[in-house]
């Protein structure tokens, strides 16, 4: 499934227009057809499915069909030790 960004604020919408680098992408890179499920992400841990629509030549909008929240994922840290011969 192809992913695309979106502004945080568009994540309200039941229909997003993706902005026009992303169309650009989505239909000229991506190949995106009309009816295909894509993913929206915001960047801040929402995460959108739905289904894509051609506008016209340079606009894809996407339908809603679900809405998750991902959680920010805990930061990891790993600690190692190297000896010293001599």
């Amino acid at each position: 499934m192809h992913r695309f960004y979106i502004a945080p604020e568009e994540t309200a919408a039941d229909i997003v227009t993706l902005p026009e680098e992303e169309s650009h992408h989505a239909l000229r890179v991506a190949r995106v057809r009309d009816g295909e499920e894509v993913t929206l992400f915001d960047g801040q841990g929402r995460e959108i499915v739905g289904r894509a629509h051609r506008e016209d030549k340079r606009s894809l909008r996407v339908t809603v069909i679900s809405v998750r929240t991902v959680p920010k994922p805990a930061p990891g840290l790993g600690v190692a030790m190297a000896w010293v011969s001599r």
